[in-house]
């Protein structure tokens, strides 16, 4: 089961994660923001990893991915952050080292990670104890990727043992964590928990059993959890008629709770096939479900499975009908993830067997939040050498991707995690000024300038939770480029009105990157000193991007001239 490669990932391990993205060109359809906003990027480091990894956003864009390693002979939980503004510093092929997130010494494994909207985090794995059980564990993060305490047990062991935990987060900071407990006695079936916490990580209720009577007589496979930003959440788990071949007679089934966990509905989807499931929401309370199973009997009678989607609103009634996420159906598709924006678009990722001439490769699809496509499936890894496998997949407030998965190609020997960034539609509107309280100077003399980079879109709360609406229309690596004509050089180093960096690219230019994401409706400056070399016109251009979408680049840069007598 922890083997580094097994030869194919079967759909139907047990496993309670979060799991991947995609898009294209669709007529008809304007998504012309959306672009890679890099390559693959190593976010493990030197370390091996274990599948699978997992991933979480906050609503600016700052991400968490987790995974699991070996050291000194043990099996760890590492963690490694990614900033929303990845600063000039932090751009080589390998993001900052990794941290080991747990502390005691039992085996740790089967991460994962939930994000408050503000970036207050909690990861959850499962602990090897001395008694033969398995443990579930926590430890909470700070915004700032900090750790607020040691790891923590999520539920005393009594006479379960705890498999594949999976965590959600409300805007408050407060968590739902929920599993697979087991009963050690072989007397009684697996069945989904449940416990509530607080954001400080006080206990809000005691384990409370999730799965009910539709498990009587099946096994219990998957689970996954989502909340929205009252707090209301959804469980999502699937079951086996005991035969355990991968999507026979498999089931899916998902629980509504209240944010004080009152439960709310319970469904069970029929009519078709399906197992490892993933679920998304929003931040009104509507849903969406992916799943692997079979489209209809040619698929299953071929063995070739397919990635699956379903909408619901708030209530669990399908808004919907189920629809087929893959275009490529040949062999299989498995492994399925969703993320959503706080509108409601979103993103399914999955693992698919020999379509791009590989053993195994990750592909992504974005929807509208009216279920309508946002173009074809689109490829993920740009290394096809080896397997690619065993996505996960986490979106920010304004629609804004990240991506993570199992890889052999980027280190020879061994498997580690790559994550890839994406820029949503999100169209917001950059301006840039440049003033000065002279136009004209002597040879020798010194100008002050301040150049000044603007986020034109217009504040919005269409949530009302201040948390995730920061996100919604902010910018994420605004940087300002100050470029110079050989008449001029700078005498220092730009200084910045708000925390970030500037740093010299040339000669007679200088790049300031903000330390965090502009948001809507705000405006950063940097100021700087220029020294007149010789007469003439000296020509001072300041530009402003960030990554993020911008339909209208007019406003992008100034020119202004000074003579120079």
């Amino acid at each position: 089961m922890f083997a580094l490669r097994p030869i194919l990932r079967i759909p139907a391990v047990s496993h309670c994660y979060v799991l991947a993205v995609v898009v294209a060109f669709f007529p008809n359809v304007s998504h012309a923001g959306f672009a890679a906003l890099e390559a693959e990027r190593n976010a493990s480091g030197g370390l091996g990893a274990m599948n699978p990894p997992a991933i979480a956003r906050s609503a600016e864009g700052d991400s968490l991915v987790v995974f699991n390693s070996f050291k000194s002979d043990q099996l760890h939980v590492f963690a490694n952050r990614i900033a929303a503004n990845v600063l000039p510093t932090n751009v080589a092929s390998n993001l900052p080292s990794a941290v080991q997130v747990d502390t005691s010494t039992d085996r740790a494994y089967n991460p994962d990670v939930g994000m408050a909207a503000d970036g207050r985090a909690v990861i959850v794995w499962n602990a090897a104890t001395d008694s033969g059980l398995n443990a579930i564990r926590g430890r909470r993060y700070t915004s700032a990727g900090m750790p607020e305490a040691g790891e923590f047990e999520i539920d005393p062991l009594g006479a379960t043992s705890k498999w594949t935990p999976t965590v959600a987060l409300a805007p408050n900071g407060n968590f739902t964590v929920a599993w697979i407990g087991y009963d050690v006695s072989g007397s009684g079936p697996a069945a989904v928990y449940a416990r509530r916490y607080a954001a400080n990580g006080a206990p809000l209720s005691d384990a409370v059993k999730v799965s009910g009577s539709e498990l009587a007589g099946r096994n219990l496979k998957e689970c996954d959890i989502a909340m929205d930003a009252a707090g209301n959440y959804a469980i999502v788990y699937s079951s086996g008629d005991g035969s355990d071949l991968p999507g026979v007679e498999d089931r899916i089934h998902f629980q509504l709770f209240g944010p004080t966990g009152n439960k709310k509905n319970a469904q069970a989807l029929g009519g078709f096939d399906g197992n490892d499931p993933a679920i998304a929401m929003q931040a009104d309370g509507r849903f969406r479900l992916t799943w692997t199973g079979f489209y209809d009997a040619t698929e299953k009678a071929a063995g070739n499975f397919a990635i699956l989607a379903r909408a619901f609103d708030q209530s669990g009634v399908p808004v919907t009908s189920r629809v087929r996420v893959n275009l490529y159906d040949y062999s299989m598709q498995f492994s399925p993830d969703i993320a959503m924006a706080s509108n409601g678009d979103y993103v399914i990722s999955w693992t698919t067997h020999y379509q791009d001439g590989s053993e195994t490769a990750v592909y992504a699809k974005r929807y509208y939040k009216s279920s309508l496509a946002a173009g074809p499936e689109f490829q993920l890894n740009t290394l096809t050498i080896g397997y690619q496998d065993a996505t996960a997949v986490a979106m920010d407030a304004d629609g804004d991707i990240v991506t993570a998965w199992t890889t052999s190609a980027s280190v020879p020997g061994k498997t580690t995690v790559a994550t890839r960034r994406y820029r949503g539609d999100s169209n917001i509107g950059l301006g840039a000024t440049l003033t000065s309280t002279r136009a004209q100077v002597k040879s020798g003399e010194t100008i002050t300038y301040s150049a000044t980079i603007s986020n034109l879109r217009t504040p919005q709360s269409p949530t009302g939770v201040s948390s995730i609406d920061v996100g919604i229309g902010a910018a994420p690596r605004a940087r300002i480029v100050i470029d110079l004509s050989p008449k001029g050089s700078v005498t220092s180093a730009p200084k910045l009105n708000v925390p970030g960096i500037c740093t010299q690219n040339a000669p007679q230019q200088y790049t300031c990157t903000l330390e965090r994401p502009l948001r809507a409706g705000q405006k950063a400056q940097a100021d700087f000193a220029i020294k007149a070399l010789d007469t003439g016109n000296l020509d001072i251009k300041a530009a402003v991007a960030a990554d993020s979408y911008d339909s209208n680049t007019a406003d992008n840069s100034k020119l202004v001239t000074v003579v120079v007598k």
